[in-house]
């Protein structure tokens, strides 16, 4: 409204006020939606948690063998590539080989495998 009385007047100060205030709603309504969107996207994954947990506790609760099994495999490949990372130098395998910085007598590699238990 100002913006136009502004023209008519051909008062800048006032056209400038106009236009400001426009913009300033034009903001307002935007800062609105993505408020609102981003309040619809945290519904949604508060959703989908929900529903992920409800598989997760009636697969449990009909299946606790299967279950088990799978946390049991699941912490046998974590333990396994962890111990790999850790000790990789440390097998049998690796101690038989020649190394010119480790004299590779039999009584090394007892004690290296009896310390890798």
């Amino acid at each position: 409204m100002e913006e136009g009385l502004g023209r008519v007047t051909g008062d800048v100060k006032t056209e400038l006020q106009g236009k400001a205030k426009q913009m300033e709603g034009t903001l307002q309504d935007v800062y609105g939606q993505a408020k609102e969107t981003a309040a619809d996207a945290a519904e949604a994954i508060r959703e989908s948690a929900s529903e992920a947990g409800d598989f997760l506790r009636t697969t449990i609760e009909e299946r606790p063998y299967t279950t088990a099994a799978i946390a049991l495999g699941i912490g046998f490949l974590i333990g396994r590539f962890g111990r790999r990372a850790n000790y990789q130098g440390l097998y049998p395998h690796n101690l038989l080989k020649s190394n010119p910085d480790r004299d590779s007598s039999r009584a090394e590699v007892g004690h290296a495998i009896r310390s890798q238990r």
